[in-house]
């Protein structure tokens, strides 16, 4: 009964973005009475600040919606609205994936405060933008959105054959299974991958012929080879040094240096993504993990804890101190841990 029960859920994707057909809902564009009426009339609103397109049917979708909506992250007013949207479409036991568009506001704190207030009933909250994350058509010829506001559509070069993800009435299949089947495990994919670029580039330092010791200067360089791109950036994007909280910390005139510098390599991540179509920043998924704590999952947001803390020590420790082989392979082991109790399938 329990399977059955699952397989009927409606799979829900509200997607916070740009919509190039409704207008940004801010408080520049609202009065205070607009958001407190459709605030406490959200099924009023459809048409008037979210969008709900109906998905083909298939057999991991059968019963499946998306939902457009363009409110900015400007004020308490704006997120009162999206939080009134998000509860009519978690009812029912609804399996709902948020989608916030960072050039929207949203960064990991909003990511934060949307996984405690709707405690479990969110399956997963996602930043995305700038064309470089899989729910763009262009990155894996398989997302939904395009670069200006939209679904995607083109025509093929070779077959001359039309590319419609909406037509009219309907998201197309297989185009919603994919990007659902994508996120479902994203988050553990993008760990694997990290641990995986990790260790290829320290690996040599764990053969039998080296040292037993090795210098965090050694470690680093490694990090910073041509072969692996902004790795070093992955790695403290994994350790959270980019998050909101952190920068929050350092005053941007009096610690301007080390700001700028935290700045400008989240930004070098941002292009290695929109150029390889992969998201590599961590941020909305070090949240979902640590959510995962308030959800009776302390074992996810612990194996992500002690990951964090074991790198962030060998690695940006005392310069004096050596890392010991032993620990690197206690980091492979956390790490592999962890890709394991991420919920997904890699496993």
């Amino acid at each position: 009964m329990e399977t059955s029960q699952k397989q009927i859920r409606k799979k829900i994707m509200i997607i916070v973005w740009k919509w190039r057909d409704m207008e940004r809902v801010n408080e520049l564009v609202w009065d205070e009475k607009k958001f407190d009426y459709y605030s406490n009339h959200a099924e009023e609103g459809k048409g008037v600040f979210f969008k709900e397109y109906a998905v083909e049917y298939s057999e991991i979708c059968p019963d499946a919606y998306i939902v457009a909506t363009p409110i900015y992250n400007a004020n308490e007013n704006t997120r009162r609205l999206l939080d009134a949207l998000i509860e009519q479409y978690i009812r029912n036991n609804n399996e709902v994936m948020l989608f916030l568009h960072r050039s929207n506001d949203y960064e990991q704190i909003d990511v934060d405060r949307l996984l405690d207030r709707f405690k479990g009933r969110i399956s997963r909250c996602f930043l995305f933008a700038d064309g470089r994350d899989y729910l763009y058509y262009k990155t894996q010829k398989s997302g939904i959105l395009d670069d200006v506001g939209s679904f995607h559509e083109q025509r093929d070069r070779v077959t001359g054959d039309k590319i419609t993800i909406y037509d009219g009435e309907r998201i197309k299949q297989p185009y919603f299974d994919r990007v659902w089947q994508y996120y479902e495990i994203e988050f553990e994919t993008k760990v694997f991958q990290f641990k995986e670029d990790l260790f290829d580039q320290w690996l040599p330092f764990l053969l039998p012929y080296n040292t037993n010791d090795i210098s965090r200067s050694a470690l680093l360089s490694a990090l910073r080879k041509k072969e692996s791109p902004v790795l070093e950036f992955r790695l403290k994007s994994f350790l959270g040094k980019y998050n909101t909280e952190v920068l929050s910390k350092l005053d941007p005139e009096e610690n301007f240096e080390d700001y700028d510098a935290l700045d400008e390599e989240s930004k070098a991540i941002a292009v290695l993504e929109k150029e390889e179509g992969v998201s590599y920043i961590f941020d909305d998924c070090i949240a979902n993990l640590k959510y995962q704590k308030s959800q009776g999952k302390e074992f996810i947001s612990d194996a992500y804890e002690e990951a964090r803390s074991l790198l962030d020590v060998a690695i940006y420790g005392p310069e004096t101190e050596d890392v010991s082989k032993a620990t690197l392979r206690d980091i492979a082991v956390k790490l592999d841990y962890l890709v394991k109790v991420i919920p997904g399938e890699l496993d």
